[in-house]
């Protein structure tokens, strides 16, 4: 391995670099901060993942590195906690594509992709339907999900959103799928870590939304199937969109406007970190005392 790709050697690239790094936790997260900074100085980075994420930030609070490192919510969300550092930011969400999950945004992108007017409101009110849904039939697997990661079990609820929606154009999840991974994965957690999961979660669900909670790439198959059911139903010659492709889209088209007080607190937060640093002329190979 190249120094230059240990974590040594991402501290040190500020000695090199002609501004500054915003380390995030992969490549694919990079177009959604690019969207957020394109109008400031900076060069967002693949960390190569959360664990490097976390060395990058460890070091940035011992050392005061001049660098912004920002970490995915996971389920970390639950319980409020405050940043290890001004310039480790950690999403509000679980992760990017929870951002994604917007009614403009994904109206725009739904529209565009079946090519007719953004006034037809392809989408309309299957979105307000579907956060409903996400919260009526997927609490108990989410709290169950969390419950085995705390209890370090190894069992995974969430593999692929897809195989419990029911084959129609809204968002349906088929219910007796769902009392069957129930069944089939209660084994091996306790209870009394199941009923503190299940209040955490219970709490976060009156500040927030639980499609909020959900594992982000979870999210983006939920999306993928409304835009690509809704836009084949108004124009059955329309492609399906990939997830590359509406990974990208969406990273656009949900900073065109600050569609919610995440997104404003993400923004704010990043703008901040990034000035912080050229206020104390630690960039531009300019070295720490």
């Amino acid at each position: 391995m190249g120094f230059a790709r240990t974590t040594l050697g991402k501290i040190a690239q500020h000695r090199f670099d002609k501004c500054l790094t915003v380390w995030v936790e992969g490549p694919t997260d990079i177009p959604f901060y690019e969207q957020a900074l394109r109008k400031l100085d900076c060069r967002v980075k693949d960390a190569g993942g959360k664990y490097e994420c976390l060395k990058l930030a460890k070091a940035l609070k011992e050392k005061e590195h001049p660098y912004v490192v920002v970490l995915d919510g996971d389920y970390d969300i639950l319980e409020r906690k405050r940043s290890w550092h001004r310039r480790v930011i950690m999403l509000n969400r679980h992760s990017v594509e929870n951002y994604f999950f917007e009614k403009e945004p994904i109206e725009r992108v739904c529209c565009s992709h079946a090519r007719v007017s953004f006034d037809e409101k392809l989408i309309g009110k299957s979105f307000d339907s579907s956060v409903t849904v996400v919260e009526s039939d997927l609490l108990e697997l989410m709290v169950l999900d969390i419950a085995h990661q705390r209890s370090q079990t190894g069992q995974k609820l969430f593999i692929n959103i897809e195989e419990l929606l029911c084959n129609r154009d809204e968002i349906v999840f088929d219910k007796r799928r769902i009392k069957k991974v129930l069944k089939d994965k209660i084994e091996g957690v306790n209870k009394k870590v199941i009923v503190e999961v299940s209040n955490l979660v219970k709490d976060f669900c009156r500040r927030k939304r639980l499609i909020d909670l959900l594992q982000g790439k979870q999210v983006l198959r939920i999306i993928r199937h409304l835009v690509n059911k809704r836009s084949k139903k108004r124009r059955s010659s329309a492609s399906y969109l990939s997830p590359d492709d509406l990974f990208i889209r969406l990273s656009s088209e949900v900073w065109i406007e600050n569609v919610s007080d995440d997104h404003k607190s993400l923004k704010r937060r990043l703008y901040r970190a990034i000035k912080d640093i050229q206020k104390n002329g630690k960039v531009l190979g300019i070295e720490e005392n």
